[in-house]
């Protein structure tokens, strides 16, 4: 806390002409007589700061009619997002992540038109998302994860063609991923995963999706074949699918996504429990980043080739386990030497041990 006899020095600092950053710690007490004095700011630090015991946040930050960053994370601020930062309308950053906001997700900021970066993950915010966020075309990123929100995903955010990271997990989300949503041609990160989400991977997602690097969409209820066009983003490094209701078979073509690092289809229903389920692990040995496969607890059937041990000298972990795969474990995958982890269930006829070369 900022002892009173510094608070006029603070005041000082915050009057010099032309200040346009500002970064402040401690809990300074009531704002006003400071923040009108910050009318030329236009970024605005505050860490671990607040305005009261309560932790909420100012209402005199209204004052600060040019400011354009916004960063109020990792504060522990409580109760709603103040209504007065609706006259803020140059801001392009607003970041309340790592809070304690417990209220709706207001609908006032479909009216901040110059924002890029709408941060409010990891707090307790409520109800649905605002159809008016849709409004705000210069959005960059969207940050919802980690909240108790629900409903679905509105139909109005396939407007902003601008948009290149969504995040969304760890709510209540429910529904069909919209259509619309299908136009984020600029998107490189998607995170819908810890939600309800259901319906299917549209067959084209390779024409719409051209420049996404991130697909996490875990824990939800997507059903039916996963599509063969994935292997046409050549873009894509993270692809985790774990714990829907996929079935069918992998693409034969993932040996184009030479920059994947991770490929986790875990606890789905793919495959048939026949030979050739795994037909795809030979293309998989073409992407060279690959660090992590797993492909645990899906119905694949057949042998595991030898050919997974030409896979990625990257690799660190390999799960198998939880299949009705047969057969022996292939030597191949003793050349692996980069493997940490490798997770193959009790069905093999060959030792471990043999294949490392390791003393039983």
């Amino acid at each position: 806390m900022f002892p009173s006899r510094y608070r006029e020095l603070i005041a000082c600092v915050l009057t010099v002409p032309g200040l346009v950053w500002c970064q402040l710690s401690g809990q300074v007490g009531p704002l006003s007589s400071l923040l009108e004095h910050l009318g030329l700011a236009v970024r605005l630090d505050w860490a671990t700061f607040w305005s009261d015991p309560a932790r909420q946040v100012s209402r005199e930050v209204g004052y600060l009619k040019r400011l354009q960053v916004l960063d109020l994370s990792h504060n522990n601020l409580k109760e709603d997002i103040i209504n007065e930062l609706s006259n803020c309308s140059n801001l392009h950053v607003i970041s309340f992540i790592y809070n304690n906001l417990t209220e709706n997700v207001p609908s006032w900021l479909g009216s901040m038109l110059q924002l890029t970066q709408l941060l409010f993950g990891a707090n307790n915010l409520v109800g649905t998302i605002p159809l008016s966020l849709g409004n705000i075309s210069s959005l960059v990123e969207i940050s919802l994860g980690r909240n108790r929100l629900e409903g679905s995903i509105p139909y109005t955010l396939g407007k902003l063609s601008n948009l290149k990271k969504l995040l969304m997990s760890s709510n209540d989300l429910s529904g069909i991923v919209p259509i619309s949503l299908y136009n984020f041609t600029s998107i490189e990160i998607i995170d819908l995963g810890g939600n309800q989400f259901s319906g299917t991977i549209p067959s084209n997602i390779d024409l719409v999706f051209l420049n996404l690097e991130v697909l996490f969409i875990v824990q939800n209820q997507f059903t039916r074949n996963f599509p063969s066009s994935i292997s046409n983003i050549t873009s894509l490094t993270w692809l985790e699918i774990v714990e829907n209701y996929f079935e069918g078979s992998i693409p034969l073509a993932l040996g184009s996504l030479s920059d994947l690092q991770l490929f986790n289809i875990g606890a789905n229903s793919f495959g048939s429990g026949k030979a050739h389920d795994l037909d795809f692990l030979y293309s998989l040995t073409n992407c060279t980043q690959l660090e992590f496969i797993s492909l645990e607890a899906n119905k694949f059937g057949g042998a595991l080739p030898d050919v997974i041990g030409n896979f990625s000298a990257n690799l660190d972990s390999f799960i198998v386990q939880d299949n009705q795969i047969s057969g022996v474990i292939p030597r191949g995958i003793g050349q692996v030497i980069s493997l940490n982890f490798l997770a193959i269930g009790k069905i093999f006829s060959r030792r471990v041990n043999t294949i490392f070369n390791k003393k039983s």
